[in-house]
């Protein structure tokens, strides 16, 4: 049996035995006055003291410590894996060893050193099986304790909910410490402050670069700065899309306008690109900066002495398959390996299939169950100095292992002949694109200072650690050991960032309480709920989504305004980056910059009771719990003394939804859908008034009713009685749409109607049935039957995929993105999903709550957005064109049987249409609007004798005057119908009715921020 044993000698210590005489079991502590942690011999917390006060019981937490085992195995699959608590404490001289029972093995040996205001927990020795060895040992995380890692191996992340990890029982090295911490009895505010100064001045953690010894004071000071910089003067972030050197400029004017501090770019536009292949991760991209990384940093430095700040987006410093320096013609032999052995046979260049053979060098410490195998890619072997990737691979059952499918030559490396015995890697390759140094090695501290001082030479404000997985693999410790190493070479303040947990080894400057005050300093009183994201999303019109509107910023910014959070600005779509085409073409970017300012100027000094209201203004989105939804919204009116602020409302009706925000989508907009003549009924929760209104004069459609009419072989009472509503409700076209085929920009036929054809004996045009749902053809139509057995409410689309039954279809949305369909519905309250595929989805929906035939438009693939009973979901963020190539059909709610017949489903060509001296009814008064407006434009009244009249992007056209203005919406339930005075032109109308309550007005002698 073979152990590795660290022993080090300490003096200071506080940690003895108390054995109780008439007890069968014995206290051991740990610690000192200030906290002393007791556990039984049974490896049991029996009880913590402040001190000398006992903080809680912790009788029922069972063992303080657990380790997870993996058996020893050398090849190219993970071994079995188990957790074991350590129910066996013991004492001697001083150290306390914790093991499963008394004589079992692993065990694991503590000391403690006394600190004074917290004490350190050191791990200094351990034994292991002799077929298993230790991944990782958990420490619990004790209630009312705080605590720190002391080295780079043990690792503090929410993700683990915050239990200490001792990753160093991996025992990678000799070099490498098993791992250790710092504890204390946990303070308020800025008393916790003052200890974790002391832990961070007087132990081996990372700090910044800074000339001069690093003490307690230089760390107060580091503090100070940092606050000062990066929660105070650069507050507020715009992130930018330069496409060349002179957008710099122009941008940089726009961002001054808003009062932003901050340039954020991402990897696309100061990189030119995401992942990095054949070059490195920080060459700049020379399309904006020509003279490369010494433009960015001369575009930097401009920023600073304007008191702004560029900040940006990078990838963690990872390897392209054909990176120049590390990946030439020899890759670097420090790159991260999950895999070492040897060839079995020799092959020649040409071989797919290879034989290797594992050794006893390199133990197999990969999880394929951890998280995704996908992402830790191990499809990747280095022979010599050729890198190949392979498919697949067979355990041989002899300990050699054939690979399949071998992709000879990859990357900068050229295929080649290759004797036996030659040495084998597997090397990682995350996500199957990049590789990544080995997380112990002098290259991952290369790169490290690399990262680091190239932060420091363009100025940055940020260090943002995007893909941090590059470093972790199944070394855990990897991505902190690398922000760790980063940090050391940092020269000022810098808010570090990534996606995942907060930063806890180097970068730790988020962990003070004085900073998390200054960040947000009405975190301890405001309600929880308020709006997650902060930035005012713009964005020009798309056929499948609206430019951004007036309100563009109610959902995020008043609320995190209030609160004293940082603002920022940023595009819908893409990589959510400004650009000046939409600082060109968008008609309200003055308008933005306005409102922006006065948010970030007055929302944290607002009087108490409207930030109070501000603060009640949202409520829990059933949908995503992330995502706030809001009513009530805010706005400020006047100037100078009068300045107030305003709260405002759309008008809802019963299942219209809220203003709420989606990750990497922004601001989801309600709305109300309807065409002149259709009422609707809305709420006015405020005192009676004359509302505001935007309305988006959207197209008609070109509608085959003929063919519709003629689906039925004869026509009932009933059916005449539709076919009568229909012929005058829709006001027929006559045009035939049906067999008429439209060349799509490809040249290629697409058509509209997009009905399922259960008798298909195409395959490849076959429908692809799920679930418990069946296609009939029935004489004049297609019935849709969805069968529940269980007792849970079946739906076919969720937040993250869908099972709904779908078939190729070749069409295109392009100007033809209304839905009509003829359903016969059941009254069963399930959902019918007519779901887009492509290069993007979008969800028809149609509610089953009514009998009979009915003729159904949609006028828009995005009106299931607003609708309060539909999720809104990750499926609608990405939309790359309006080409269909598949329809899927299903149902959700369904309780335990729903069953349609369509007779007809297709897509509906737009023709342009004008609303003409338009009537807006509202109750017993109405207004009328003299003059035209075409599809394709907007309507903004705010009050008074006239209506402007803005284009997609919301340039100003005109004003068109108000006539009879006797509009009122009275308290309580209004309905509303907008009438047309154009005969044959029925465009359909997206509305929005807004109503305010009473000014709130701001005093001069403002609530100032503590």
């Amino acid at each position: 049996m073979v152990y590795k044993i660290f022993l080090t000698v300490f003096v200071s210590l506080t940690l003895f035995a108390d054995v109780h005489l008439n007890s069968s079991l014995s206290n051991f502590n740990l610690g000192n006055d200030q906290l002393s942690i007791s556990i039984n011999s049974n490896g049991k917390l029996r009880k913590v003291l402040s001190h000398g006060e006992s903080l809680n019981q912790y009788n029922k937490l069972g063992p303080l410590f657990s380790v997870t085992l993996l058996e020893n195995v050398y090849g190219l699959k993970d071994g079995k894996r188990r957790t074991v608590e350590l129910k066996h404490a013991s004492y001697n001289q001083g150290e306390i060893t914790v093991a499963p029972a008394k004589g079992e093995l692993p065990s694991f040996t503590f000391k403690t050193i006394d600190k004074g205001d917290y004490f350190i927990l050191k791990l200094i020795s351990m034994k292991n099986l002799e077929n298993e060895n230790a991944t990782v040992l958990t420490m619990r995380k004790l209630a009312h304790t705080s605590w720190m890692p002391l080295d780079s191996v043990t690792k503090k992340s929410s993700r683990f909910k915050d239990d200490p990890k001792f990753f160093g029982v991996l025992q990678r090295s000799d070099d490498l410490p098993l791992g250790s911490i710092s504890m204390w009895a946990s303070k308020e505010g800025l008393e916790e402050d003052e200890v974790l100064y002391k832990v961070w001045a007087n132990e081996d953690m990372p700090h910044p670069n800074v000339d001069g010894e690093w003490t307690v004071e230089r760390a107060k000071q580091w503090i100070a700065d940092y606050i000062e910089l990066v929660c105070k003067k650069h507050t507020s972030e715009m992130i930018i899309g330069p496409r060349k050197p002179e957008d710099l400029k122009e941008i940089s004017q726009v961002a001054n306008k808003f009062g932003i501090s901050k340039l954020y770019m991402h990897l696309n536009s100061w990189g030119g690109r995401y992942w990095a292949n054949d070059r490195d991760n920080l060459e700049v991209n020379h399309d904006i900066f020509p003279d490369g990384r010494k433009d960015m940093e001369a575009f930097g430095q401009l920023l600073k002495n304007k008191d702004m700040q560029l900040t940006l987006r990078s990838i963690s410093y990872a390897l392209g398959g054909k990176h120049p320096e590390y990946l030439g013609e020899t890759p670097h032999a420090q790159l991260a390996t999950w895999w070492k052995g040897k060839l079995a046979t020799d092959i020649s260049s040409q071989a797919t299939e290879i034989i290797v053979t594992e050794t006893n060098e390199q133990r197999t410490e990969f999880d394929t169950n951890y998280r995704w195998d996908n992402i830790f890619n191990r499809k990747c072997i280095q022979i010599g100095n050729e890198l190949i990737t392979f498919k697949s691979f067979v355990d041989n059952g002899d300990k050699t292992w054939t690979l399949k499918g071998c992709k000879r030559g990859f990357g900068n490396s050229v295929a080649t002949n290759h004797k036996v015995d030659s040495p084998a890697r597997g090397l990682y390759r995350i996500y199957g694109i990049a590789f990544a140094p080995d997380p112990d090695s002098k290259l991952m501290k290369e790169m490290a200072k690399n990262f680091g001082e190239f932060h420091n030479d363009i100025n940055a404000g940020i260090v943002n650690f995007d893909a941090l997985e590059v470093h972790e693999m199944m070394y855990n410790y990897g991505d902190t050991k690398f922000m760790g190493e980063v940090y050391k070479h940092i020269k000022t303040p810098m808010h570090g960032s990534t996606s995942g947990p907060g930063l806890t080894w180097g970068f730790i400057e988020g962990m003070f309480n004085s900073v998390k005050m200054a960040e947000d300093p009405w975190r301890a009183t405001r309600p929880k709920g308020i709006p997650y994201a902060v930035d005012m999303k713009l964005g020009l019109h798309q056929s499948h989504w609206s430019a951004s509107s007036p309100y563009a910023y109610v959902w995020a910014i008043p609320a995190n305004a209030a609160a004293g959070r940082q603002l920022a600005v940023s595009a819908q779509a893409g990589f959510h980056d400004v650009t000046t085409e939409i600082i060109n073409q968008h008609g309200l970017i003055d308008f933005y910059a306005k409102v922006f300012k006065q948010w970030s100027k007055y929302g944290s000094q607002l009087p108490a009771h409207i930030r109070e209201r501000i603060f009640n203004s949202w409520y829990k989105n059933p949908w995503e719990a992330r995502y706030s939804l809001i009513d009530e919204l805010f706005r400020f009116e006047g100037e100078g003394e009068a300045l107030s602020v305003v709260p405002f409302r759309m008008m809802k009706g019963k299942n219209d939804r809220g203003w709420t925000y989606h990750q990497e989508h922004g601001t989801v907009y309600p709305y109300q859908y309807l065409r002149p003549g259709q009422s609707m009924k809305v709420e006015n929760p405020y005192d009676q008034q004359n509302p505001e209104f935007i309305i988006r004069v959207m197209s008609d459609f070109k509608r085959n009713i003929d063919v519709v009419n003629a689906l039925s072989k004869t026509e009932s009472a009933e059916d005449k009685k539709f076919n009568d509503m229909l012929d005058k409700f829709q006001g027929a076209s006559g045009v035939v749409i049906e067999e008429k085929k439209v060349d799509n920009d490809k040249n290629t036929k697409i058509n509209y109607r997009i009905m399922p054809n259960p008798n298909e004996k195409n395959p490849q045009k076959k429908i692809r049935v799920k679930g418990s749902v069946t296609f009939t053809q029935e004489s004049n139509g297609v019935r849709i039957t969805c069968a529940n057995n269980s007792d849970v409410q079946l739906n076919q689309v969720n937040s993250k995929n869908d099972t709904l039954s779908w078939y190729p279809v070749n069409s295109n949305i392009d100007q033809a993105g209304g839905l009509g369909l003829v359903v016969h519905g059941d009254g069963s309250g399930s959902t019918l999903v007519v779901r887009t595929k492509g290069d993007g989805s979008r969800d028809y929906i149609v509610h089953l709550d009514f009998k009979g035939k009915r003729y159904i438009e949609i006028p828009s693939p995005q009106v299931s957005w607003v609708d309060a009973r539909w999720p809104f979901l990750n499926a609608y963020k990405r939309w790359r064109s309006n080409k269909i190539t598949g329809i899927g059909i299903g149902f959700n709610n369904v309780k335990s049987k729903t069953s349609v017949l369509i007779e007809d489903l297709r897509f509906l060509p737009e023709k342009e249409s004008v609303l003409k001296d338009p009537v807006i009814q509202i109750g017993e008064g109405e207004m009328t609007i003299v003059g035209e407006v075409k599809s394709g434009h907007y309507l903004w009244y705010m009050g008074g004798d006239s209506v402007g009249v803005y284009d997609l992007n919301w340039n100003k056209l005109k004003e068109l005057p108000i006539r009879n203005n006797s509009c009122q919406a009275s308290d309580g339930d209004n309905e509303i119908k907008i009438i047309n005075n154009n005969e044959g032109n029925n465009p359909w109308l997206e509305v929005q009715f807004f109503v305010k309550d009473k000014a709130m007005l701001i005093n001069d002698k403002l609530s100032q921020v503590k």
